[in-house]
């Protein structure tokens, strides 16, 4: 009896000091190693990523973007895999077709599932912000199960903190839009660069790809502007790239004189522009007065009760339609006279943070932080 009790004792000992080595190994691996690996569920992500890929590298952090196909990613068929191997290709970054499950930091845009396969501190980055009540962004899935939260500004902490301590909501701007602070170019510069050539003043327009899309309402009445606008239309990546939205893209191209590509600089859209039509849901609503506060903007929705869908906070940063029939009548009139302007400027650092093209250092030193 007593030798069977030794026995098993020692094979219980002996599986406790497996179990304490598979643990101090990992902690051992998490500790010493300062890797951060962003994660991609959609090629869109690298262009929010890249400044703070190379702010890293020039730090010598290893940080590498990760890549994984379909068959293996957490995301499976969403993946555009392709697009996103191709741009990191041409931007000739270091990346991986496989997860570190050991990467000290790991980066995600969406929910904190994506990264499951990681054992270290996982980061979510706000990539914008939206004004429906529904926006992933202003859900505790935006935070929940997250060490960190990198937000723009004010008003995504104050959401953050429902699901997270204010030490783990960091304030960090847009580093996306660093390069464009430190040296905004001409209008005539990026009209160059996509050879635009009109007298006409340019009118931008920002649709969304979901349901929320007002391209089938709306779009009849935005072609009879051509008349007086030259009209460009920065689609949605999701509108490119999802076959059941060809429809909604073969209109845009009979309405637009120019449809910009959906990877294509966000920024040079909104030095082309002149006057400005978003879809309200879409986060261009925040992100194009971001860039150019002086710009008259009407919102359109295609929602019948306005009030029950999007935040108060709309209301108070710029006209909202949801008849195609007003359309013309107030372009003409923001076109003129855009009362909301003054309190966009006054809002909108509020919303996506300082324009100071400091976004990406203050993002690195939190980084560095949390790699001590």
């Amino acid at each position: 009896m007593s030798c069977k009790f030794s026995l098993k004792h020692i094979l219980y000992k002996n599986l406790e000091n497996i179990i304490l080595n598979i643990a101090n190994d990992r902690i051992t691996r998490l500790t010493k190693n300062k890797k951060v690996e962003f994660y991609l569920m959609d090629s869109f992500e690298i262009f929010h990523y890249l400044p703070i890929y190379n702010a890293l590298i020039s730090e010598n952090i290893d940080a590498k973007f990760v890549c994984e196909p379909p068959e293996i990613n957490t995301v499976k068929k969403w993946f555009d895999y392709d697009t996103a191997i191709n741009i990191l290709e041409k931007l000739n970054v270091k990346y991986s077709k496989n997860a570190n499950p050991y990467s000290r930091i790991a980066f995600t845009t969406q929910q904190a599932g994506i990264l499951h396969k990681y054992h270290g501190k996982k980061i979510n980055l706000n990539y914008g912000c939206g004004f429906n009540k529904s926006n992933f962004g202003n859900t505790p899935a935006s935070t929940r199960g997250f060490d960190y939260k990198f937000v723009h500004g004010e008003y995504m902490q104050k959401i953050a903190l429902s699901s997270l301590n204010k030490n783990q909501i960091k304030i960090i701007g847009y580093p996306k839009h660093d390069k464009y602070f430190q040296n905004i170019p001409s209008k005539k510069e990026i009209m160059g660069k996509y050879n635009i050539n009109t007298t006409k003043p340019i009118l931008l327009y920002y649709p969304t790809w979901d349901n929320d899309s007002s391209i089938q309402l709306f779009g009849k009445e935005i072609e009879k502007l051509k008349q007086d606008f030259f009209i460009i239309t920065k689609a949605h990546h999701c509108t490119f790239r999802l076959k059941e939205k060809k429809e909604d893209l073969d209109l845009l191209y009979k309405i637009s004189d120019v449809v910009l590509e959906g990877n294509s600089e966000f920024s040079d859209s909104v030095v082309l522009a002149d006057i400005a039509i978003i879809d309200a849901k879409s986060g261009s609503s925040c992100e194009v007065p971001y860039l150019k506060d002086t710009l008259p903007i009407l919102f359109l929705s295609v929602q019948k009760k306005l009030e029950d869908y999007y935040v108060s906070n709309i209301f108070e940063f710029g006209k909202i339609i949801n008849e195609p029939e007003k359309l013309i009548e107030q372009i003409y009139k923001i076109w003129e006279n855009d009362e909301f302007i003054s309190k966009r400027k006054e809002q909108i650092e509020y919303y996506l943070g300082i324009r100071d093209a400091k976004s990406t250092e203050r993002t690195i030193e939190v980084i560095k932080k949390i790699l001590k």
